[in-house]
């Protein structure tokens, strides 16, 4: 890594960093900087302000290397004068912790209100960034306006009943498509169920963004990065999509991997899915007709294949078990690089 080409203040908190991790153990003061390094890579003077504020004081960063306080100058261990002083109100850690209760599991026992009061609680802290708390916000809404919409063209479907050039059945509609009735029952659905779910899901990212911004979570830590490789790989099959993303968020919080990982990370699963929705597609495009009879001159539809709304249910089942096997070969390959990296920072001791 060239670390001339980082920005002006990531440079001095290293330097200062370097001398504060005087007398820690060699290998894991160079894993630590390593990780913070590149976690600073390619970062603007505003970006590189906002991270290191993240990081916290080096003398702190290094006092969680020795699991000790930092030593002043007079040889006695004590504390860091920046971090002497608890966190309170909005910024401490227990209502960090009571945010994300009220975020992840409100919604279930007073649907919508309960999660509306997370989000303004999480909106009152200054622990998450502008960036995170929109993400918080939206991305809840945006699954439910999918779920309804989903619902919204299964009605269409049925309303549309079987393809009119079957004249024979063009008014009976397709006992396979859901009335229209579903429309409710989709709203209902996404705002008692999907949104206190994926509210859960993302509640755990917010944790970890949390912790990692009061300094109790290390990004550079191993440990750290074999949970988030789990949490990818198990995530999706635990709680759909959602604990995939939740996988996701901490595979891209830690420091181990670099950035071209990350995106591989994110780009191979999700393109799993899309091949297999796509595959799905084409095959209710081709898929032909049922004919009762020989001489062909009575033919009626497949209610299985020759309709193209059917597609609908295959998205989910793209998503569940293809999305989160993918995300496990990958979290798989995150596990050899984490191992690898160890490896190569600890060389085996010749005897």
């Amino acid at each position: 890594m060239n670390e001339g080409q980082l920005a002006s203040p990531a440079r001095d908190y290293l330097r200062e960093l370097d001398r504060v991790l005087i007398g820690v153990d060699a290998t894991t003061a160079a894993e630590l900087r390593g990780g913070i390094a590149e976690s600073l890579q390619g970062l603007n003077e505003a970006d590189a302000v906002t991270r290191i504020a993240e990081l916290g004081d080096p003398a702190f960063v290094a006092a969680s290397a020795r699991d000790v306080h930092p030593i002043d100058a007079t040889g006695s261990a004590e504390p860091h004068p920046t971090n002497t002083t608890p966190r309170t109100g909005t910024s401490s850690v227990a209502y960090l912790l009571s945010a994300l209760a009220v975020y992840a599991l409100a919604g279930f026992l007073l649907p919508v209100i309960g999660w509306i009061g997370g989000v303004v609680m999480l909106w009152a802290s200054p622990t998450w960034r502008r960036g995170e708390k929109w993400a918080a916000t939206l991305i809840p809404l945006v699954l439910c306006a999918v779920v309804i919409g989903f619902g919204l063209s299964a009605a269409f479907g049925a309303a549309a009943g079987i393809p009119r050039r079957f004249a024979t059945y063009a008014e009976d509609p397709n006992p396979l498509l859901p009335g229209s009735y579903d429309v409710l029952w989709s709203s209902i659905v996404a705002a008692w169920l999907v949104l206190p779910l994926t509210a859960s899901g993302v509640g755990v990212w917010l944790l970890v963004r949390g912790l990692m911004s009061t300094g109790r979570l290390q990004p550079a830590s191993p440990r750290f990065a074999i949970a988030a490789a789990l949490a990818f790989a198990l995530g999706g099959f635990v709680l759909p999509v959602v604990g995939w993303f939740v996988g996701f968020a901490m595979v891209s919080a830690s420091a181990i991997w670099r950035r071209w990982q990350k995106i591989v990370a994110a780009v191979v699963p999700i393109a799993a899915a899309v091949a297999a929705i796509t595959v799905s597609a084409t095959i209710a495009a081709q898929a032909p007709g049922i004919v009762d009879d020989p001489t062909g001159s009575f033919q009626v539809p497949n209610p299985l294949l020759a309709q193209p709304l059917l597609l609908q249910w295959n998205i989910p089942l793209a998503l569940w078990p293809i999305l989160p096997a993918a995300a496990t070969l990958v979290a798989a390959w995150l596990l050899i690089e984490v191992q690898r990296r160890r490896s190569t920072q600890n060389p085996p001791s010749t005897a």
